[in-house]
């Protein structure tokens, strides 16, 4: 059985188990003095190709906040559980004339595309323009970011999602309770396949497509499309079909509500 609860001011940190990344921000103000800040509000916002977005949820007034509205560009660094004092340890407020990163294990390196430095000892950083701002209270910033440039440690790249996630060792953070941050390490991914049902696929050979088939297809983004090519075939192969063509495609998506 379920209770409700009162949700309060930054409920997110509060009873629930809300999982959040652990994010350490680098900016810089107009006289181009760094700043390091831990951030664990920061979501995808676009998810298209074309324009790449993130939003970061700030107080209006800190630090971070100040220098991207002013200079427009800033870095998102993904840090692992090894550095999780360092991410304490920028995550809170000091003096203006303090040098954050003085405080911490980590080195700053150029960026590619933008001004911004990024942290070397993260797993993978997202350099980001400024595209707008969003005043959901007047205490609070909803900053919408377009993501330039993105790069991640070479040796993870060679690997399959699932050793990645391993050695990337990234942990979770759950919020604020009693004086105490709650991280939860990362651990051995479960892995459940997201249609069980096309197991029975893999080893038949693939159907031939249409070439107008192939470029509707397309509007799948590719880390979905070869799910969905397998699910079509095994559809059209149950319906006694030998070629996948435009119009079966179509009529499939109308059916689904894809269209």
């Amino acid at each position: 059985m379920r209770q409700e609860i009162q949700l309060g001011t930054n409920w997110y940190d509060d009873v629930l188990p809300y999982p959040m990344p652990v994010c350490v921000i680098t900016s810089r103000d107009q006289k181009g003095r760094v700043n390091v800040g831990a951030y664990s509000l920061v979501f995808p916002w676009s998810g298209l190709e074309r324009k790449p977005q993130v939003v970061v949820l700030s107080r209006q007034n800190t630090r971070t906040a100040n220098n991207i509205r002013a200079t427009g560009e800033f870095v998102l660094n993904y840090i692992p559980q090894d550095y999780l004092w360092d991410v304490v340890a920028v995550g809170r407020s000091y003096p203006l004339e303090q040098d954050k990163v003085a405080l911490t294990r980590f080195t700053l390196i150029p960026a590619a595309k933008v001004q911004v430095p990024c942290i070397q000892e993260a797993i993978f950083h997202l350099e980001c323009v400024l595209d707008q701002v969003i005043y959901p209270t007047p205490a609070q910033s909803n900053l919408i970011g377009t993501i330039v440039y993105a790069a991640m440690e070479e040796r993870l790249l060679r690997m399959k999602k699932e050793k990645r996630l391993q050695e990337a060792g990234l942990a979770v953070f759950f919020g604020y309770e009693e004086g105490h941050y709650f991280f939860c390490p990362p651990k051995k991914p479960r892995v459940l396949p997201a249609r069980p049902e096309l197991a029975e696929t893999a080893s038949l050979p693939p159907l031939p497509w249409e070439a107008e088939a192939e470029e509707i297809l397309k509007q799948v983004p590719a880390l979905f499309r070869g799910n969905v090519r397998r699910a079509i075939e095994k559809r059209l192969r149950e319906e006694g079909k030998t070629l996948v063509t435009a119009e079966d495609l179509r009529r499939i998506r109308r059916e689904t509500g894809m269209e």
